[in-house]
């Protein structure tokens, strides 16, 4: 760089200085601004307006995630996962826009409206096979298998906890929670009959035996039973019961009866007895 000396204009020699004064001072200014934009960037938040505009986005996905939710292949947990997402996505999104007051506001009320209307309709979805069997099952009744109603009670449970997770916190009038309690009440009655049916049967074979003892059992040997006889009859009656399923009176009618047959074998007829009774197959109370 020349400093004006000889050769230069007077004009341009007195200029000189007030330019170089200039471009300092348009130098020093926009370091400033720099500096600033630099620390609004780094601590402070983008203008209301921006945040508002990209907010666009974001409600967008909500939108399409409701939409997929509402897909008619969908199971209830799917769509309950899509309609959870959006719910999070949502919650955080107006958590980033409450600084800016309203913005937005209209928007996410009514998205808001129909993540509840949808988590409603999966809700009254999930709840049907509940309230159907509650209708079915909610008194026992002789002609029904209890087996049939107890698998339809435990589905019925599964179905009230897929409920209750669409439900979240807005189970307010208590509905779910009195349907469990109804549920439960239900399953413990069918439960307590299934045992009953299952102890009347096994004591209908024991009266059978009993029955069968008395009339050919006897001190008399041209009047009473063959051994082999007793076997066979032991193993007929008392091979399918499950001794240990049964409640308490039952199983004690069954060891005495038990008992009493036992006195009239010889030590192989035991042996053979014990193993016939080991291999039978046994029926089980979730078979009446």
């Amino acid at each position: 760089m020349t400093t004006p000396g000889a050769g230069t204009a007077p004009g341009a020699s007195r200029a000189w200085p007030l330019l170089l004064a200039a471009l300092v001072g348009a130098a020093i200014g926009a370091a400033g601004v720099l500096a600033l934009d630099s620390r609004t960037a780094r601590l402070g938040p983008a203008a209301p307006a921006d945040e508002c505009r990209q907010a666009g986005d974001r409600l967008a996905e909500v939108d399409l995630l409701l939409l997929d939710a509402a897909a008619p292949t969908l199971t209830t947990w799917e769509a309950g996962r899509l309609l959870s997402a959006a719910s999070g996505t949502l919650s955080a999104l107006e958590a980033r826009l409450h600084r800016h007051g309203a913005c937005r506001g209209p928007e996410i009320a009514g998205l808001r409206g129909r993540i509840a209307g949808a988590r409603g309709a999966a809700r009254a979805t999930a709840l049907v096979p509940v309230l159907e069997a509650l209708e079915a099952y909610h008194g026992v009744a002789a002609g029904i298998a209890a087996r049939q109603a107890m698998a339809d009670l435990a589905a019925a449970r599964v179905a009230l906890a897929r409920a209750q997770g669409e439900a979240g916190d807005a189970d307010t009038d208590g509905e779910l929670r009195r349907l469990q309690r109804r549920l439960e009440d239900a399953y413990g009655a069918w439960g307590r009959e299934q045992q009953r049916r299952y102890d009347l049967w096994a004591l209908e074979r024991a009266r059978g035996l009993d029955a069968w003892a008395r009339s050919n059992l006897s001190d008399i040997p041209l009047r009473g039973a063959g051994r082999p006889e007793v076997e066979a009859r032991m193993v007929e009656a008392l091979g399918p019961v499950e001794v240990r399923l049964l409640g308490p009176a039952v199983q004690a009618v069954h060891g005495e009866l038990f008992q009493r047959l036992w006195q009239e074998l010889g030590p192989e007829g035991r042996i053979r007895v014990v193993a016939d009774l080991v291999a039978a197959p046994k029926r089980q109370p979730a078979e009446m």
